[in-house]
């Protein structure tokens, strides 16, 4: 095999590469000059520092099937070509324009940590997330004064996370990996149709991560809702318990779920049952198992009532009931 960028024929130089002797520690460490023409206080150059450099130069030439030519200077940046045509990247411009997906935030529950104390929050930095179905962002890379944010008595905010180049998250050299955001519902900015602070146009988008709600009181202690932020939202869950007489041989059950998400469910089913022994057994007056009305659905949860009607004069020994509710977004 050629000598590939290796000290040749200089005096001294081995065809082994020495066993490297340095010993590293937790912190990067660097080069400094001696600090005059006399003192001998400067950072040694060793041969294990030049041959690592070497070696990494070496593997990444070699790796990338480069034409070994030492008279070459460009066969270092001829790898660096070879890799990037390998991996054939996308732009972030591309991934937002052709990757129609929503932050996906890496933990169990698809929620950012964030913690509160009188008159501010903070962002933690052991969670990280990937936007538009790609690109890593590290909570840990935000400065802690990038994710503290003031707050003041009786409001209600939305935090959230706007992608690089977008919303407040511009220019996009000024944010590399976004920026946290803390919204008034009270600003008209922010809000100007003053809507409720449930409806669905507060919802996350691709670009634009609704992480939490936070209410403070008027000691301006926050109470804070996190969000799950993923692609794909599901959740099934059954609610079950006995009827509520309503009325003359009116039975009615009432459930609702917790859903704690970044958006609105764009799919909500809910099915159920009401059975009781009956005494005397008694025909139908109005309706068996009927779901009263569209469930209450919003990005925080749902709820919905059944409802089965008997005869006047019927009474109830024991009654069963349940609620399914199925959610998707």
């Amino acid at each position: 095999m050629t000598d590939l960028l290796g000290p040749a024929s200089a005096l001294n130089a081995v065809t082994t590469r020495p066993t490297d002797t340095r010993i590293f520690g937790e912190d990067d460490t660097w080069f400094k000059d001696c600090s005059s023409s006399t003192a001998n206080d400067g950072t040694r150059i060793e041969a294990d520092f030049l041959n690592g450099i070497l070696a990494q130069l070496r593997a990444a030439i070699v790796g990338m099937g480069i034409p070994i030519d030492n008279a070459d200077d460009q066969m270092l940046l001829k790898a660096i070509q070879a890799a990037t045509v390998t991996i054939d990247a996308i732009t972030k411009s591309q991934a937002r324009a052709n990757m129609p997906l929503f932050p996906e935030v890496l933990s169990a529950d698809g929620r950012i940590s964030v913690t509160g104390s009188t008159g501010q929050i903070v962002v933690g930095t052991t969670e990280a997330f990937i936007w538009r179905g790609l690109f890593r962002i590290d909570l840990a890379s935000f400065a802690v004064g990038d994710r503290t944010f003031a707050l003041a008595p009786n409001k209600t905010y939305h935090l959230r996370w706007h992608a690089p180049g977008t919303g407040m998250a511009t220019p996009a050299a000024s944010f590399p990996n976004g920026r946290f955001v803390l919204r008034d519902l009270a600003d008209g900015g922010y809000n100007p149709g003053s809507a409720l602070e449930t409806s669905a146009i507060f919802d996350a988008t691709y670009d634009d991560a609704l992480i939490a709600r936070i209410v403070t009181d008027p000691s301006n202690a926050p109470t804070i809702t996190r969000l799950a932020n993923r692609n794909q939202l599901f959740h099934t869950e059954r609610k079950s318990g006995t009827g509520t007489p309503g009325g003359a041989g009116h039975l009615y059950f009432t459930g609702s779920v917790t859903l704690g998400w970044a958006r609105t469910p764009r799919m909500s089913h809910v099915t159920g049952a009401i059975a009781a022994d009956t005494s005397p057994r008694g025909a139908m007056d109005w309706g068996a198992n009927v779901i009263q009305s569209p469930a209450t659905v919003t990005r925080y949860g749902a709820q919905a009532q059944i409802t089965s009607d008997w005869t006047d004069g019927v009474s109830y020994l024991s009654t069963a009931a349940y609620l399914d509710f199925s959610h998707a977004a």
